[in-house]
């Protein structure tokens, strides 16, 4: 169910439900602003890296994206400044998010006063070139950098699926329990002090022509895992 709106000439509403598996709330957001140069974005939705993340489901050019969490972002609730600027040339975006995913994902909510920041700066250089051949060429540079505590099932213990949603390449073994006698429970835990996403893309279209490569890296710094060895 995807519901749109747009009231006068600056705000546009769109709430969006995904009702498959586990039901929850994908887009729920506001965009204000009447200029294209500033527009403000506030509520869920996705956080701004990677051009194949962002396309819609039925824009990609194959039938699964590049790639998966946690190289690439997901929906979050936060506040977005966006526009186009430099004669249509160039759309920036800038934002603040919680870094907690949807509510399916983390069901404790907000569990501390750590953000996610995300900036995007996507270039069309020859927009206003009179060569055809030039205006087909579109530039991305695009990073997050979060401050986070302890990993999450969205992004860490989930783990980096591949493209047939069928297997896992890899995952953390943290935020288990690895046995109890009633009385005490023997758990895994981990902690994280940073997150940082870094991106580059090159995109040429020209008539039914298309030709794209993106370059996309995910960084942690200080992992620490704890073991409360109680039984087995």
């Amino acid at each position: 169910i995807d519901f749109n709106a747009k009231l006068y000439d600056y705000l546009a509403v769109r709430i969006q439900a995904a009702l498959e598996d586990n039901p929850y709330i994908r887009n729920a957001y506001m965009d204000i602003g009447r200029r294209e140069t500033f527009k403000l974005r506030i509520g869920q939705m996705k956080v701004p890296f990677s051009t194949q993340w962002l396309a819609l489901d039925n824009r990609v050019d194959f039938i699964e994206r590049g790639s998966d969490t946690p190289v690439y972002p997901f929906f979050d609730r936060g506040l977005l400044v966006w526009g186009t600027v430099a004669k249509g040339t160039t759309t920036y975006s800038l934002g603040v998010f919680n870094g907690n995913g949807v509510d399916v994902e983390g069901t404790k909510g907000d569990i501390d006063d750590h953000k996610d920041a995300a900036a995007r700066l996507f270039v069309q250089p020859f927009r206003n070139s009179q060569s055809r051949g030039l205006k087909g060429l579109y530039l991305v540079g695009q990073g997050t950098y979060a401050l986070t505590s302890a990993p999450t099932r969205r992004f860490e213990t989930r783990g980096l699926m591949a493209a047939n949603y069928e297997s896992l390449l890899w995952r953390w073994r943290t935020e288990q329990v690895i046995g109890s006698n009633v009385r005490n429970t023997d758990q895994i835990a981990g902690e994280i002090d940073s997150r940082t996403r870094l991106g580059a893309e090159a995109n040429y279209i020209l008539g039914p022509f298309s030709a794209s490569g993106e370059w996309a890296e995910t960084e942690y710094e200080g992992i620490a895992v704890y073991h409360d060895f109680w039984v087995g």
